[in-house]
């Protein structure tokens, strides 16, 4: 018994040491980005790519087939605005595919620089969003006086650069805002907006839905993740197997997000597992 309690005594140690040493890490990157607005304003007026589509992860699964379906509706024709909303659980590679997705050649070979990432979040602000758009374009913002003349602006700003179609992504739309969505629709020719959601919004259609991984799937991204190909790491794919049915098979819900996990943290959850279910390795 006293050797489990001065192991789980130096495990605490550890996390309080990790948390000590994470909280030092949080207050030099609060600095650095505070140095690194003061320059940007200084030597760019302020102005920094916040629309630009973010590259997608170097390694992604699961992605084909979705890829494929939602290029034809980017590509389809059609006269108006065009709403595609793509839900799914939270880590089944929603915002990792729209960034495939606007860094596809067919995509950007429509939309040419006409593509714009806005991540929502749990409170957007128009305002603040518009005024992004404006100094992404090169544009000199407008002073927005009321939501009105807001999505005035926003509008006659789409129209204004419409001479190639445009795509809106509003990535990470929580619960709540489907009505702040609606602002961004405009009845522009060539006007397409992706929007990515843990939930359905209704009004837009029936969405596409980003089914969770097959398990081959989720077992290539785990060893990429873990870095368990490495001859030296190998492990079968049977104990693989275990360790995603002992964690309830989180690991199936996940597409191409980054799993923080090491060799040794793989090998400690291992252990773990080892105990509890009794299994033989």
């Amino acid at each position: 018994m006293n050797h489990y309690q001065e192991e789980l005594e130096a495990l605490d140690e550890s996390i309080r040491r990790f948390f000590e040493l994470d909280m030092q890490v949080q207050k030099q990157r609060d600095a650095v980005g505070v140095h690194f607005h003061t320059l940007n304003t200084l030597v760019f007026g302020g102005r920094k790519p916040s629309c630009s589509p973010p590259k997608p992860p170097s390694f992604t699964v699961g992605l084909d087939v979705p890829m494929r379906q939602l290029k034809l509706k980017l590509l389809q024709d059609q006269v108006g605005v065009s709403v595609i909303n793509v839900t799914g659980l939270g880590g089944s590679g929603k915002t990792t595919l729209a960034k495939m997705l606007c860094q596809d050649d067919q995509i950007k070979g429509k939309f040419k620089d006409k593509i714009f990432f806005l991540t929502f979040g749990k409170m957007p602000k128009l305002n603040k969003i518009v005024q992004n758009l404006f100094q992404h374009s090169g544009y000199q913002v407008p002073g927005l006086q009321s939501n009105d003349d807001t999505l005035n602006q926003l509008e006659h700003f789409l129209k204004q650069i419409g001479s190639s179609p445009v795509l809106l992504i509003l990535d990470d739309v929580w619960p709540g805002s489907e009505s702040f969505v609606e602002k961004f629709v405009f009845q522009i020719s060539g006007y397409k907006i992706l929007v990515t959601s843990r939930f359905t919004i209704g009004r837009f259609g029936p969405p596409y839905v980003l089914k969770p991984l097959a398990y081959n799937d989720a077992i290539k991204l785990f060893r990429h993740s873990a870095s368990l190909n490495q001859s030296s790491s190998y492990v079968p794919n049977n104990v693989l197997e275990k360790v995603l049915m002992a964690s309830q098979n989180m690991f199936l819900k996940l597409h191409s997000q980054v799993l923080m996990a090491s060799q040794n943290m793989f090998l400690k959850l291992l252990e773990t597992v080892t105990v509890v279910n009794g299994m033989k390795t």
